[in-house]
């Protein structure tokens, strides 16, 4: 009987922790920790894999800024690195801390905690956001608007919806378009394009109009025109990467092609590379358009601790910034590196003596909400195992958030629930329906989280 079983590496491959628990947070390592699963209760292990929070709270999120998110009985609280409990659980619901500040629910209405549990903000709100720049988005009603950190309404609530403010602006929508506002709320640029990002980087973003994308500045110039199928959230290192036809290649600032449209995909440039796409095949190239590490693996991947993960045939590895294959592909499944360390899930063809109750790599337990019946992430909870975790919160704020705006966003939906449900039915409980959906997902979700898309805990929106 052949046995999947997880465990983690080192960047040389070797197992650092051996496998022990039913589930290594997918997450992996924040702050040296990583949350773990141990018959049914979440603990915490460190970057040698000893036990330093033994398991025994009903749900747990990563650490961050020092603390984490624990479930006991049936309300949350909060605990530091020692295990112990600085904000008694007490609160429906509390979200990771940032900048100082967790949001928290109760009653079905979200305010503002400090480290110390501390309401700093009552719970007077629909839903809230993090704090930035000094304010944080809030919803009353319908409509969306900014408080401050004393919790005086600093922005009216006259927005469909708003997102948090970075640098100085903040992108919101009116009437399904989109647009940014200054922290006055005035409009610096108007809501007229069809989809936007979050933020600018290198003084620029992307905008859609007319159905083809562009980049506008801070001032809402429109810097290169919208004329592209598709285009990359920003420009990176100077370089934006852009669909002409079915091709993408590289503009820079001024418009002009530097690498030519020869690509089937196309990623941004990190540290003077960036990962592409040909004949199916994804590889490295450099800003001059060559490539640095020929297509060899089936999905991209970005380089964390200097090491990018590879799919080749059915088997994960991963690669140094050389080419090199430096962790061999055996692996049914693995993570990006994080604190130089990897989750990987393994194949056995035995179940190891002693250890057959706890090695099986499977998914948390999903309960079996009313909410979850209703308006649940099928896939996604079949994948992850668990409605309520970070994932699945960051897949459900993009539903409610964007896909539900929009007319093509809310085909979608429906066409997702008329399917979901079927197919997790038959194949939900397979390994091979996890390990087919993790990899795009588990992209999807990273790009979200980059966008600001939180894995913070979420209320539905219906």
């Amino acid at each position: 009987m052949r046995n999947a079983f997880s465990g983690v590496i080192d960047k040389s491959g070797q197992y650092v922790i051996r496998p022990k628990y039913d589930d290594i947070a997918l997450e992996f390592f924040h702050e040296g920790l990583s949350r773990i699963r141990y018959e049914g209760k979440y603990g915490y292990v460190n970057t040698s894999g000893l036990e330093i929070i033994p398991p025994q709270y009903i749900d747990a999120s990563d650490f961050r800024e020092g603390l984490a998110v624990v479930k006991i009985g049936e309300k949350f609280g909060v605990i530091d690195t020692k295990g112990r409990i600085v904000v008694q659980p007490v609160y429906d619901r509390v979200s990771a801390f940032c900048h100082g500040f967790a949001k928290f629910e109760q009653n079905k209405k979200q305010g503002f905690i400090d480290k110390n549990g501390k309401v700093i903000i009552s719970p007077l709100y629909d839903s809230v956001d993090f704090f930035y720049n000094g304010l944080a988005s809030v919803k009353i009603g319908k409509k969306y608007g900014f408080i401050d950190e004393y919790g005086e309404m600093a922005i009216p609530p006259t927005f469909d919806y708003a997102w948090g403010f970075r640098d100085g602006l903040a992108e919101v929508s009116l009437n399904g378009k989109h647009g940014f506002i200054n922290t006055l709320g005035t409009l610096v640029v108007p809501c007229i394009y069809e989809e936007s990002f979050f933020m600018f980087k290198e003084n620029t973003t992307m905008v859609k109009l007319g159905g083809k994308y562009g980049y506008i500045d801070t001032a809402g110039k429109i810097v290169i025109p919208c004329i592209y199928e598709d285009a990359g959230y920003y420009f990176s290192e100077g370089l934006a990467c852009v669909q002409v036809g079915t091709k993408y290649g590289y503009i820079d600032k001024m418009g002009n092609f530097v690498i030519e449209p020869i690509f089937e995909k196309a990623m941004i440039f990190k540290d003077g590379i960036a990962c592409v796409q040909q004949c199916g095949k994804y590889g490295w190239i450099d800003k001059t358009g060559h490539y640095v590490i020929e297509p060899i693996s089936a999905e991209n991947s970005d380089f964390h601790d200097d090491r990018a993960r590879i799919k080749v045939g059915r088997k994960y590895g991963f690669i140094d910034k050389q080419g090199h294959i430096v962790v061999p592909c055996k692996f049914e499944w693995a993570n990006d590196y994080s604190e130089g360390l990897a989750f990987v899930v393994e194949e056995s063809t035995r179940t190891p003596a002693n250890t057959a109750k706890h090695n099986s790599y499977k998914p948390r337990e999903c309960s079996k909400s009313s909410s979850q019946q209703s308006s649940g992430c099928y896939i996604a909870t079949a994948v992850y195992g668990s409605y309520d975790c970070p994932e699945v919160w960051t897949l459900r704020r993009y539903r409610d958030k964007v896909l539900d705006n929009t007319w093509y966003g809310r085909f979608f939906i429906r066409v997702y629930y008329a399917i979901s449900p079927t197919l997790v039915k038959w194949f939900g409980a397979t390994e091979w329906f996890r390990y087919l959906f993790y990899s795009p997902l588990s992209w999807w979700v990273k790009e979200l989280n980059r966008r600001g898309f939180e894995n913070s805990p979420y209320k539905d929106k219906y």
